[in-house]
C-alpha cells in the first residue's frame, strides 16, 4: 500500500482534504508511514525468541541477559501462575546455581521457596501456550522444573 502510495506521489496524483489540495508531499509521506510500518511487523516477526529450551541448556536473550546456560548452571525453572491483581501473567522464572553470574542482579523472591530468582518473561507476550511451556520443561528441565500453577490442596486433618 505504502508503495502504491509514493508511485502515485511520482505519477503526479495529489492529495486532497475536503477539497483543499495537499499536494505530492501527503503521498509520499503517508506512503513513507506504511513502508515503515510494514517493515517493522516484519522486523518483529523475525526477532529469536527470549527463551530456548533445549538439551544444551537455557538460550536466553531476555532481562538483560544473553548466553546460553548449560543445564548444571541452573538450580530450578519455576513457572508461577498470575498474581493476584488480575493483570499479570505467568511467569517463567530462573533460580540459577550457586556461584553463577548471569550479570544482572538476581533479586525476585520466587513464588516455590521465596530464593532470589530472575523473571525471563511473561508468558502473556508469547507465542506458546502455558501448557506448551510446561511440556517442553518438563522435557528438558526435568527435575528443575518447578510447577507452580498446578493447585496444591493442604492435608485435611
Amino acid at each position: 500500500m505504502g508503495a502504491i502510495l509514493i508511485v502515485g506521489a511520482m505519477a503526479g496524483y495529489e492529495m486532497t482534504a475536503y477539497g483543499i489540495p495537499l499536494g505530492p508531499f501527503s503521498l509520499y509521506f503517508l506512503g513513507s508511514i506504511a513502508v515503515a510500518g510494514g517493515l517493522a511487523v516484519v522486523v518483529w516477526g523475525f526477532r529469536p525468541a527470549p527463551v530456548v529450551l533445549s538439551d544444551a541448556g537455557l538460550g536466553l536473550r531476555t532481562a538483560g541477559v544473553k548466553t546460553t546456560l548449560p543445564w548444571p548452571q541452573v538450580d530450578a525453572l519455576i513457572l508461577e501462575p498470575p498474581g493476584g491483581s488480575g493483570g499479570e501473567a505467568h511467569r517463567l522464572v530462573l533460580v540459577p546455581a550457586t556461584g553463577v553470574d548471569l550479570g544482572v542482579p538476581i533479586e525476585y523472591p520466587n513464588k516455590a521457596d521465596r530464593r532470589k530468582s530472575l523473571i525471563l518473561v511473561k508468558l502473556d507476550g508469547l507465542q506458546p501456550t502455558v501448557d506448551e511451556v510446561k511440556k517442553a520443561a518438563r522435557r528438558y528441565a526435568g527435575a528443575k522444573f518447578v510447577d507452580k500453577t498446578v493447585l496444591q490442596r493442604k492435608p485435611v486433618h
